[in-house]
């Protein structure tokens, strides 16, 4: 329950945050642009976070055109370890 209501939370922040930037932008009169977006890569996640898909929603909703959606997320080579120790994680 506690974590729903920190998303819940930081969804709310985020949205406050991109009537923010809609102001800005259209003070410049930019009506469309490209959108880069990255999770944390390496040996973290390497989906979005529902975070940035709320961000998403609300340029699109607030009536911008994207041009493209690139996905920057940094990925390994090699791969990196894995937390957990050699025998995994133990419960």
């Amino acid at each position: 329950m506690k974590n729903l209501i920190i998303v819940q939370y930081y969804r709310h922040k985020i949205l406050l945050s991109s009537v923010k930037f809609k102001l800005i932008i259209q003070k410049f009169g930019i009506t469309a642009f490209h959108v880069r977006i990255r999770a944390r890569g390496g040996n973290g996640s390497n989906t979005i976070s529902s975070a940035g898909h709320s961000v998403m929603r609300a340029i699109i909703r607030s009536g911008f055109k994207i041009g493209k959606i690139d996905d920057v997320t940094p990925l390994p080579t090699n791969g990196t370890r894995k937390k957990g120790g050699r025998r995994g994680r133990r419960i």
